[in-house]
């Protein structure tokens, strides 16, 4: 099936396709959750932190590969479609997923390969990481689908498509990682079985996306090539190097600086967050490419509204499980992973309040990029990182993965400050398309309302408290205009 050659997108199709993306991020949210959930269920939290940093590791690993192909084939295909070249936008396509199969498949050959030397060697290490070899065997194939599925995803966001993503990436993959790793615990568990069910999930949502993409027709012929897109992947390449280290290096230092356990109180509390990020991530979709497809024509009025609008629906989106995390982190975590995992609820609230940092502002690194300016973003999250990896350092050592967490927050600061301070200097942007309006401040005032409830009515129920200040908040933020129509 070949897929239509459509016309220019407009900030009026950003609602509909954040929908859409929200269905498939459902699935993959409570697909992802499940996992996690049932993992931790069957596992001490000494192996759960095994398992996760094996996994970490090859997400980490397999995301660098991916060479930042996402962004870069989602804003060049963009621009063809503007520029009404059908056939150069499937030669782009075709692109990326040849440089996505050579760069997974190392990475598959590698990771192996490492864990089987990790294996071999595993008298040397502690006691609590001998079995890190055969866990990162296991989830080898995260090294190999993800580069080919985050090329898939941008050729998707490049063609102003949605239902690939969100039925098959999103949905199906997320039903198909909760099936698998529900199917090794009936098995017998195990980190190494885990790890397995983790692995074949990955690699067969990424392939079912692939067929997807070419029954839609999305990829001409495979020996076609456009070096354009290969000579513009340096800045996105750096940034997706610096968005995995983002990404994975809390997780990295509690590994490295604590114990298994602490790894698997912070990957619990981390997991959840994660996973409201993606909701978080549902408009920045269709933001890229349209973003970049106004910048093309010198819209700066669309580009502005599709700003604004963007920002509220990611709001809007993650209101009501951020006040649970705020307000009742210790009753989520026993209801969700049980007792064992009760001391993750300070490590829960404190990265609920990065994640907010992070979605207040609205999608300014997507901005950056979007407008030809990837390279200031990447400079920015270098010095970011420095800052937060000085400051994880040290607050991992005085607070354990509590303190990861607050490095991790002031990080999120520092980062977020620098990048508005940017788009605000290069772009000089409608000051009235950045400015929060009324239901932003309201619906912060509602967390505050709730913040001062847990302090002063310590009797009071903390779900009752959640809900009180969430649903309200959220229904604000979504109803708002701006986030429904133009002008």
């Amino acid at each position: 099936m070949k897929a239509p050659f459509g016309r220019s997108l407009l900030p009026d199709d950003l609602g509909g396709m954040t929908l859409a993306v929200v269905g498939g991020s459902i699935g993959a949210l409570l697909g992802s959750t499940v996992a996690r959930i049932l993992a931790a269920r069957m596992l001490t939290p000494a192996d759960f932190g095994l398992l996760l940093t094996a996994v970490g590791a090859a997400s980490v690993f397999g995301g660098i590969l991916s060479l930042g192909l996402n962004p870069a084939a989602a804003r060049r295909i963009a621009a063809l479609r503007e520029g009404k070249s059908p056939e150069a936008m499937h030669s782009t396509a075709t692109t990326a997923l040849k440089i996505a199969i050579l760069s997974g498949g190392s990475g598959l050959l590698g990771l192996i390969i490492l864990g089987t030397a990790l294996n071999h060697f595993a008298a040397m290490l502690p006691t609590s990481w001998r079995l890190l070899g055969r866990t990162l065997v296991g989830v080898s194939p995260i090294a190999l689908a993800l580069p080919v599925g985050m090329a898939v995803l941008g050729v998707c966001r490049g063609f102003g498509e949605v239902r690939g993503r969100a039925v098959f990436r999103d949905g199906f993959g997320g039903l198909l990682r909760a099936g698998l790793v529900g199917l090794a615990g009936l098995i017998g568990g195990g980190t190494a079985l885990f790890a397995f069910a983790f692995g074949l999930s990955s690699l067969g949502t990424e392939g079912i996306f692939l067929i997807y993409g070419r029954w839609r027709g999305w990829f001409g012929n495979f020996r076609s090539w456009d070096g354009k897109l290969l000579k513009s992947l340096a800045p996105f390449c750096a940034l997706e190097i610096l968005g995995q280290v983002q990404a994975w290096l809390d997780l990295a230092i509690v590994a490295l600086l604590e114990n298994p356990v602490q790894v698997g109180y912070f990957g619990i509390a981390r997991g959840l967050v994660r996973a409201t990020r993606m909701l978080a991530g549902a408009a920045s979709h269709g933001y890229l490419p349209l973003a970049s497809a106004a910048h093309q024509r010198n819209d700066s009025e669309s580009l502005g509204i599709a700003y604004g609008r963007s920002r509220l629906l990611s709001l809007a989106l993650i209101w009501i499980p951020l006040a649970f995390f705020l307000f009742s982190p210790s009753e989520l975590l026993i209801l969700l992973a049980g007792e064992a995992y009760a001391p993750a609820a300070p490590i829960l609230r404190i990265l609920a309040l990065a994640l907010l940092i992070d979605v207040l502002p609205g999608y300014l690194g997507p901005t950056l990029e979007a407008t030809g300016h990837a390279a200031v973003q990447a400079r920015i999250r270098v010095l970011s990182l420095g800052v937060g990896l000085i400051a994880m350092l040290l607050l991992t050592h005085l607070d354990g993965a509590k303190g990861t967490a607050l490095g991790l927050l002031f990080m999120a600061l520092v980062r977020n400050l620098l990048l508005g301070t940017s788009l605000w200097r290069l772009l000089a942007p409608d000051r009235a398309s950045l400015r929060p309006g009324s239901v932003v401040p309201t619906a912060i005032l509602l967390l505050a309302s709730g913040a001062a409830c847990r302090i002063l009515l310590p009797g009071l129920p903390p779900l009752l408290i959640a809900i009180a200040t969430g649903v309200p908040g959220a229904i604000l933020l979504w109803l708002n205009p701006t986030a429904r129509r133009t002008g």
